[in-house]
């Protein structure tokens, strides 16, 4: 590895290695996320409710724990996290196949522990090739999300498809032969590594490597086994997570009140900003879950003689995300060189009125539906346009943006922080659908179309007056960190 020093247009020799480890780890994600919740309603029986609160669980799991995981890769590597990481997806894609429930929920519990360790780990990695004022650093991450959205794509269709046609056994085994394949091309990345100046990473560990390596799996292999119980419990799960999450931000915001004022006030806006994100990730906790419920039970899903499994509609989410990150980081760039690009909590604020929107137009293929009878499936599709624009709006820029507002020692756990508040909106989400009685599986459209046409539009309305309010506070938010030391 080493030490680049200036800085040109082009990215870094790594950056190309670096797209090809994020996508194929798109895959594994793309493959449990479509296939969770009916996995477990149609294997173990798990009412409807109870499986989106464990979907909400686990995606708290998938983004809670990096604010642990983050920490322990920067006292353990991040290089050795990511190489760990794999081989732990593996093993978990493999339990999943147990048919004792418990043993399963393990093996679920074990993908997001691996999927949280080895994703924080590449988001440093890979801004620790640019500077913090870089301004290919945006470009980059929008350039990486895109890809790894192309991996979630590809991994959402072929795990629907062959879980219908063959079994989700098969595809929890296509997820463990994938893992492996991350492994691989992540080692052949390694030797590709330029980082920025001073930017360097995994020196002065604290640990020999053999026993940092043998603390660091034993660590692993307890949090693995206290996830699939607490998956099994996962009512009480999302409301310690609650309490995780509130608790460890007002130790950091306590921290940055004795750091110097440019210092402290970037973690202020870090928080803000966070706080503003929730809005969004709450919904997105909801899309694999409740939207993937809807269209199972009240959309029409024939097209052309062919049944479309309903994950797989969930797959068209990053399908465009794909299609449209390429041409909005593009846009970023202009708009910065042309002086207009809009800040950061512009950009948040943009994005949670378009995600809101989203949900009202699932209300309101809802409400229009007088006659009863499955919903045309291009709602859905318009819907999840405007979902998936949201998300490139405000998922690689939030990226971004830590390397930027972070202490520089600090990094690894804040970048850990600003994934677990994407976890604590899914547990928020998971206590509010605690709170609405679904209708059963293919219940009649008589009765669960209302149910999901107020669900839906709740979730609407609220997610645009966060738009509005966030928009409300970006002056604010501008002064403060453009605050600087005396």
């Amino acid at each position: 590895m080493k030490t680049a020093i200036d800085v040109t247009l082009k990215h870094p020799k790594a950056f190309k290695y670096l797209l090809v480890f994020n996508a194929v780890t798109g895959l594994t994600y793309g493959l449990i996320t479509v296939l969770l919740t009916l996995f477990v309603v149609q294997t173990f029986n798990v009412k409807a409710n109870d499986a989106v609160i464990l979907s909400a669980t686990f995606y708290g799991f998938l983004y809670i724990t990096p604010i642990l995981m983050g920490y322990l890769a920067g006292i353990f590597g991040y290089i050795k996290s990511i190489i760990i990481g794999s081989v732990l997806l593996a093993i978990s894609f493999l339990l999943i196949l147990s048919p004792v429930q418990s043993i399963a929920y393990i093996g679920i519990g074990g993908t997001a522990l691996a999927t949280s360790l080895y994703y924080p780990s590449y988001l440093v990695i890979l801004g620790r090739h640019y500077s913090t004022h870089d301004i290919r650093r945006d470009s980059a991450f929008t350039i990486s999300y895109m890809v790894m959205n192309i991996g979630i794509f590809t991994g959402s269709m072929s795990a629907g498809f062959l879980a219908q046609s063959v079994s989700y056994h098969a595809s929890f085994i296509l997820g463990a032969f994938i893992s492996l394949l991350v492994l691989i091309i992540f080692l052949i990345s390694i030797p590709k590594f330029e980082f920025a100046k001073d930017r360097d990473i995994d020196k002065d560990l604290p640990f020999k490597p053999h026993l940092g390596t043998s603390l660091f799996i034993a660590i692993l292999a307890v949090i693995t086994w206290l996830f699939g119980w607490l998956l099994e419990h996962s009512d009480l799960t999302d409301h310690l997570m609650i309490v995780f999450v509130s608790a460890v931000s007002i130790i950091l915001l306590f921290y940055a009140v004795k750091q110097p004022i440019e210092v402290r006030n970037k973690i202020f806006a870090f928080f803000l900003l966070a706080f503003i994100a929730m809005g969004f990730y709450i919904c997105a906790s909801l899309e694999p879950s409740l939207i993937t419920l809807f269209v199972d039970s009240n959309v029409q899903l024939n097209l052309f003689g062919v049944h479309i499994p309903a994950s797989n509609i969930y797959g068209m989410e990053p399908l465009f995300v794909v299609l449209l990150a390429y041409p909005i980081a593009k846009m970023w760039i202009l708009l910065a060189k042309m002086k207009k690009e809009p800040s950061i909590p512009g950009k948040f604020s943009l994005a949670l009125m378009v995600m809101g929107s989203g949900f009202l137009l699932l209300a309101l293929s809802a409400l229009m539906n007088t006659d009863n009878q499955l919903i045309n499936i291009g709602w859905v599709v318009v819907s999840y346009i405007l979902l998936s624009s949201a998300e490139v709006m405000i998922m690689p820029v939030g990226n971004a943006m830590v390397g930027r507002l972070a202490p520089k020692k600090l990094e690894g756990l804040f970048m850990g922080t600003w994934q677990s508040f994407q976890g604590v909106s899914a547990a928020i989400a998971g206590v509010m659908i605690a709170l609405v009685v679904l209708p059963k599986a293919h219940a009649p459209i008589v009765i669960s179309n209302p149910v999901y046409e107020h669900s839906f539009f709740g979730i609407g309305i609220a997610t645009v007056t966060g738009g509005v309010i966030a928009l409300l506070l970006v002056p604010l938010i501008n002064k403060i960190l453009n605050t600087k030391s005396k």
